[in-house]
């Protein structure tokens, strides 16, 4: 029995199929795009207080965010007064100026209590920010 061999040698490519190709730089652009949205950090708002007169803080400064909710944070974490505490003595922080981002509808005891354990670790200013 003899079967008709169609065996054809190529030197190469004859023809480049680029239709598989574009699919897939499709598929990972598509990628790209949905998943920089899980990408971006979230944003903590504070809307701050009004005041009449201001002065700029030092140069060096660390940033404490307390928002509507009285709720902590320091370098986007959220903490609670005496983890905040223990994060400050394990930072030391001496030499450095405080500044502390309150919404305006904050509870003053939260502010007030961010602003004394600031004293009582030696940090000498401390400093409230506010919008002109």
């Amino acid at each position: 029995m003899k079967f008709k061999q169609n065996l054809k040698i190529y030197n190469g490519l004859s023809e480049i199929c680029f239709v598989p190709a574009l699919n897939l730089a499709f598929l990972l652009f598509l990628l790209i795009i949905v998943a920089s949205g899980f990408l971006v950090s979230p944003r903590i708002t504070v809307k701050l207080p009004k005041v009449i007169t201001s002065d700029k803080a030092e140069e060096k400064k660390v940033t404490v965010l307390i928002t509507a909710e009285n709720l902590i944070y320091f370098h986007n974490r959220l903490y609670t007064a005496r983890e905040l505490r223990e994060e400050f003595k394990k930072n030391l922080l001496k030499g450095y100026s405080v500044l502390i981002k309150a919404d305006r509808r904050a509870s003053l005891g939260q502010v007030v209590e961010i602003w004394n354990l600031c004293r009582e670790l030696g940090l000498e200013e401390v400093n409230i920010a506010s919008t002109p």
